[in-house]
């Protein structure tokens, strides 16, 4: 409860009041707040009505759940205010949408889940078999070419995991999704766009990257920094943020299509990683097409790093969302789209510039 406003609409000064929440159900405590006295006509502002949320009880939820949070207003012998308010409880995993808090699905993104680390391993053995070096060393050579081949050996790791594309879980919330965490992908073997978004930003953030998460109509895919920079901003909606970064030259973002990740898709890193997948915004729908972008704090470096957001839904095959398009490939020597990247010795032979 952010802010709170409490008027003596008697005629008379009353004083000794005690303001206070129930819930139902009791999933937070909060403390109530005594005001001293209170003059006719008189109004003030209480900010102190924190709620204090019970872990225990949400992780336990695994369906949507409608409670009721009730105000009152009273001395010792009377009420002078009570009314109810309803509240949605989602379920644990269950992401509210880009409506109401859109910044909420960074949650989602769990670098320290141990899962994580058998993924993590595949993805330093390629690497060595790519480049000689096993390092996941992150930004610490300020080359974004080896940080491009630390993608594509994670994009490898992660497809060889044989993961298929499925559906979202049902749910029976209006906005949103239900969510497959990323222990869940890995040892169910199914995930949608947002899910293996999420696994492949949950991985590149515990190998020290800042991943990016992009929402459009009807699709989630995911990217990464390719050098050490993140947005000031937690939340934006200027699509220019991204096609200047990933722009002929720049290379300074990548963007990536987690579903062909999954099993059956025989798409290399170097076709649709390595190669930008640059988005073309029409202003004219720009409101229909939200690019939102979210940030959340590193608490291990103190440092922050970038999301962008993304919606629920795949991209049908040969369609994209009204607004959006995917321009052409920037120019390279197209011989190497027949390979893939752990075939180039030198994979600064087709990164610079695309």
């Amino acid at each position: 409860v952010r802010l709170l406003s409490i008027k003596n609409n008697t005629e008379h000064p009353l004083a000794d009041l005690k303001v206070f929440l129930t819930l139902e159900p009791e999933f937070a405590s909060v403390s109530p707040v005594m005001v001293e006295k209170l003059a006719s006509g008189e109004i003030i502002t209480i900010t102190g009505l924190n709620l204090m949320l019970d872990p225990s009880f949400f992780i336990q939820q695994t369906e949507r759940l409608s409670g009721t949070i009730v105000l009152v207003v009273s001395d010792e012998e009377n009420v002078f205010f009570q009314e109810k308010y309803p509240v949605d409880i989602l379920a644990f995993d269950q992401w509210g949408g880009i409506q109401v808090l859109p910044e909420l699905l960074s949650a989602f993104v769990v670098p320290n889940h141990p899962v994580l680390t058998g993924v993590l391993s595949r993805a330093s053995s390629i690497l060595k078999e790519w480049s000689g070096n096993s390092s996941l060393d992150a930004y610490q050579s300020c080359n974004p070419n080896r940080v491009k081949l630390q993608l594509a050996a994670l994009y490898e790791a992660i497809k060889e995991q044989h993961i298929a594309y499925c559906t979202p879980p049902s749910s029976f919330g209006d906005a949103g999704q239900r969510v497959r965490l990323s222990d869940n992908v890995l040892s169910g073997k199914l995930g949608t766009c947002l899910d293996l978004s999420l696994l492949y930003a949950s991985c590149a953030e515990a190998m020290g990257l800042h991943p990016l998460l992009v929402i459009i109509q009807g699709h989630a895919f995911v990217g990464c920094w390719l050098i050490d920079g993140t947005f000031p901003d937690a939340v934006n909606d200027d699509p220019s943020l991204l096609t200047k970064r990933t722009a002929d030259g720049i290379n300074e973002v990548i963007l990536l299509e987690a579903t062909c990740m999954t099993d059956g898709n025989n798409v290399t890193f170097c076709i649709i990683g390595v190669r930008h997948i640059r988005l073309a915004v029409d202003q004219h729908v720009h409101e229909k097409t939200l690019l939102a972008a979210y940030q959340t704090p590193d608490h291990t470096t103190g440092r922050k790093w970038q999301q962008y957001g993304h919606a629920p839904h795949p991209i049908p095959p040969g369609t994209m969302p009204r607004g959006c398009s995917f321009l052409k490939k920037a120019n390279a020597d197209t011989r190497l789209e027949k390979k893939s990247p752990f075939h180039f010795p030198h994979i600064h032979q087709f990164t610079d510039g695309a």
